[in-house]
């Protein structure tokens, strides 16, 4: 394996912790069957597929907790990828946006 052996475990802590001060008193789930991941990767796909255009952040866990834990997924993702010109926006109707002006600037 290469890097840190403990990197997974020391993600999910302070992934854990994240949501846990951004979300309120929701508890993250311990399963880890890596349903979130997935869905944080699918959506930061079909926004680098389709610039410009919101894509809807929906999670499989019809809460609002379930749905912030997905944000905040999809927000370490891009940050540990090293993603740029991706945009979450939260609220009722959260979306993720590919902003290729920010990558190469106005036409």
């Amino acid at each position: 394996m290469i890097g840190n052996p403990n990197f997974k475990r020391d993600r999910s802590e302070s992934l854990r912790r994240a949501i846990n001060e951004g979300c309120g008193e929701f508890k993250a789930n311990s399963r880890y069957r890596g349903t979130t991941t997935g869905i944080a990767l699918e959506t930061i796909g079909k926004a680098l597929q389709n610039p410009g255009q919101p894509i809807p952040i929906e999670d499989h866990i019809l809460v609002d907790a379930g749905k912030c834990m997905l944000i905040e997924t999809i927000r370490s993702a891009i940050l540990d990828l090293g993603l740029v010109g991706l945009e979450v926006r939260t609220g009722k109707r959260a979306s993720l946006t590919y902003t290729l002006e920010y990558v190469y600037g106005p036409k």
